[in-house]
This record gives C-alpha cells, structure tokens and sequence, in this order.
C-alpha cells in the first residue's frame, strides 16, 4: 500500500508541476494585451441656448437696400467649443433671412433691421437648422442692438453729422461777415447751423452693416449637432 501510494504522488506531482506552469506568468506574458485607451469620441452634441457665436459678415446688409425675405450669409470666426471639444468650426457658414425693414430719418426714430439666421453649414457640409438672435454689432457700423435682437440706426449724428454741422455753422458766419458785419456774423453762424441740423434731421439715417464686419449672435435654442473629434497637439493639451 505504501508503494502504491508513493506511485500515485510521483504520478500525481508532475502534473500539478505542469498545471502551475500552464498558468504561470510565461503564459500570462504571451496572452494579448487589452489596451485601455478611448476610441476618438464623435457622436452628438447638444449646445445649450444662449451659446454665443462670432460672425463676420459675407453679405452687406442696409435698410437703404435690404427687402424683407432676402437672404445674408455670415462666416464664423472662431471655434466653438463646449467642455474644451470643439464643435462648430471656424469657417462654418450661417445663413439667414431679413425679417424685418424700417428705413426712417432721425426726427421720426430709429432705422430697423431685423436679421434671422436659420442655417449652419459645416466645412464638411453637414447642415442644421439653428435658430438665433443678433446681440451685438460691429461698432464702426454705427449701429446698436435692442434687447429683442433688432438692428438699430443710432439717432444721434454721427462724425460725418457732427462735422458737416460745425462746417454749416462756419460758413453762415463767414457769409454773413463778409456781406453785412460781425453782427450778422452770429446771426449767419446761427442759420448755418440751424440749416445743417435741419438737414441732420431730415435725411434718412440707415441702419447697415458691410460685408466684412462682425457680429456676434446666440442660440435662442439648443442645437444638437455631430461634435468635431479633438485632435491631439503637439504643443500641449487644451485647456
């Protein structure tokens, strides 16, 4: 019985040997190697409403010109993006309607202008549907918005009114020194500058943005679209 049994762990033994081996860490070592590293993320995102987006005109627009129902294009200037992931690229392309037109002089109020962009297209042409509100306009434009997204003519003069009124004014003085007096002076100043101001008022002050000037409009809705995947930088992750 004690030979049998010493057989039967002889026996036994190098199989266990053989098992450990099996499942060693020579094994372990040829097994293939699960990488943990995420695949490039691309699937919908959704921009929240209010989101801003900087735009430079490829259009001009002008109460002088614009009718209701035609159409503008606007570029967009820099990237957006939420949570550092890019998603509406610069050089997408914003499209809209004029919705709305007053063209006035500055004695019965303000010029209008009225713009609803309604087209996104990306650089690779995907489309979406967006819709959005002017905020702000170009300064040298000359123009303001209102809390409601319309375009609107300052009604004060401009540079241009400013210096064609102190123009008007000098000139009535010089005329009415040169064929009455110094009195008449005043009195030539006073009507050159009333006929300057008369004619400030009377002249229609549009409300119009070149093509080439910027304006910042913002999502009045959530968009939901295909986010761009970041790409890695060789100079650093973006913050």
């Amino acid at each position: 019985m004690a030979v049998s049994t010493a057989a039967c762990l002889a026996v036994a033994l190098p199989g266990f040997a053989l098992g450990q081996t099996a499942t060693g860490p020579e094994h372990a070592a040829s097994a293939p190697a699960i990488s943990h590293r995420a695949a490039p993320h691309r699937g919908k995102t959704t921009l929240p409403s209010g989101t801003p987006i900087a735009l430079q005109l490829e259009t001009s627009v002008s109460t002088a010109s614009s009718k209701a129902g035609e159409g503008f294009a606007a570029r967009v200037m820099k990237t957006v993006y939420l949570y550092g992931r890019p998603v509406i690229p610069a050089g997408s392309i914003v499209e809209g309607r004029v919705l709305h037109v007053k063209d006035t002089r500055p004695a019965q109020g303000h010029s209008e202008l009225l713009l609803h962009p309604d087209l996104l297209t990306t650089p690779s042409g995907q489309r979406y549907h967006l819709i959005a509100d002017v905020i702000q306009t170009d300064p040298i434009s000359g123009t303001e918005v209102d809390s409601e997204g319309m375009i609107l003519s300052k009604r004060g003069p401009s540079r241009a009114d400013k210096l064609r009124l102190i123009a008007g004014g000098g000139g009535g003085a010089v005329t009415g020194a040169v064929l009455i007096g110094a009195k008449a002076a005043l009195v030539g100043g006073g009507v050159g500058a009333a006929a300057a101001a008369g004619w400030w008022l009377l002249r229609h002050r549009h409300a119009e943005m070149k093509a080439g000037e910027h304006l910042t409009v913002r999502l009045d809705q959530p968009l939901r679209i295909e986010s761009v995947p970041a790409m890695p930088s060789r100079g650093g992750r973006r913050h």
